[in-house]
């Protein structure tokens, strides 16, 4: 129950109201606010991300489509066949556009996994998730 969390900021805001009166306090959810925040620094509006990612022969390769990546690349997790979870880090392609992600004996190879899921957000709040079910898939 987050209403004696929110409550109490209203009131140390209140309390910094009565020192400041001529700063102008704004209410927004997460997403709107880090938007305005990214507009406000770039002075510019920010598309929201939109990755894609594809598996040729044992390689996923992850790009962006649309907007940025907030941070250096996206997540990856990674599930076997026997549900056990793991998460690594890619390849990096092209720095902040292409990422890529070797299956094999080194790590983990194509016939233990069960399925992947890829996400990045945005500065602006954005985010992009992508789920792949490997199960029922062609070797």
């Amino acid at each position: 129950d987050l209403r004696p969390d929110v409550d109490y900021v209203r009131g140390l805001l209140a309390k910094a109201r009565k020192d400041f009166p001529n700063v102008r306090v704004q209410f927004s959810g997460a997403g709107e606010a880090a938007r305005q925040h990214a507009e406000h620094l770039t002075g510019k509006s920010q598309e929201n991300l939109e990755l894609s990612a594809e598996i040729l022969e044992n390689r996923l390769y992850v790009r962006v489509v649309k907007g940025e990546l907030f941070g250096p690349q996206p997540f990856l997790a990674i599930k076997t066949v026997d549900g056990q979870y793991f998460h690594d880090n890619f390849d990096i392609q092209e720095p902040k556009k292409v990422w890529c992600y070797v299956f094999d004996d080194h790590n983990m190879s194509c016939e233990k996994l069960s399925a992947i899921g890829v996400a990045g957000a945005s500065g602006n709040g954005s985010y992009s998730v992508i789920h792949k079910d490997l199960i029922n898939r062609g070797t």
